[in-house]
């Protein structure tokens, strides 16, 4: 066991004997990049000492008053129109099985099935007028049709105003993937969804210009 230690001790000490410093060939370079987070958080006490909290804030809401306004350039509702449809989803990307293996291609579509039903409200919010009198409408119908309130997409508006004087009502900025994902043809647009089946009401908008009243059937 001695001669083992001893042995193995005498190869390490020839091993380092046969190390050799050659110095250093060329100049040194200090590497220059920074600790990223570090650069990251300099940036930004920089961009703060630049503006007072004041404008700070003011950018804020300008983004949020951006944000909040809902932009469609779908074309309004000429006449009334119904229909049925199965609840599909088109998707938009490939999507795959734990194997890596493609189950469903971009692009094709998947159908859904909601577990309580569904009310989607596509409105055109340019005149507040009638903008009012399609919530009211809208809302008689969804009430009639399942019991619940309406969620609203709004284009053309901003929804703060609307969040705050019409609450408990749900309003949201109109979007092109929301309008893509329930194949939003035109405005405005009453969609509800139960189970596999999606029902789409269409209704032209001169119709709200004045107060609409609902009558048992307006829906069907």
């Amino acid at each position: 066991m001695k001669k083992t230690i001893l042995f193995s001790l005498l190869i390490y000490s020839n091993l380092n004997a046969n190390v050799v410093d050659f110095g250093v060939s060329g100049h040194e370079y200090r590497i220059p990049e920074e600790n990223l987070m570090r650069t990251i958080e300099s940036e930004v006490e920089a961009f703060q000492k630049k503006l007072s909290k004041d404008k700070l804030q003011g950018i804020i809401k300008e983004e949020i008053k951006t944000q909040s306004i809902g932009y469609s350039n779908l074309p309004t509702v000429t006449r009334v129109s119904a229909y049925e449809v199965d609840n599909y989803q088109i998707i938009d990307q490939d999507i795959k099985n734990p194997a890596g293996r493609i189950w469903k291609r971009k692009g094709e579509k998947v159908l859904m099935n909601t577990i309580q039903p569904l009310d989607l409200c596509f409105v055109d919010g340019s005149n507040m007028l009638t903008l009012l009198n399609q919530i009211e409408y809208f809302d008689a119908v969804a009430k009639q049709k399942s019991n619940s309130e309406c969620t609203y997409m709004i284009s053309g508006r901003s929804v703060l105003f609307l969040n705050n004087k019409l609450a408990p009502r749900v309003f949201y900025p109109a979007k092109k993937a929301y309008e893509d994902r329930f194949l939003v043809k035109s405005l405005p647009t009453y969609i509800h969804i139960e189970g596999t089946k999606k029902l789409v009401y269409s209704f032209p908008i001169s119709m709200f210009k004045h107060k609409v009243k609902i009558k048992r059937g307006d829906e069907k």
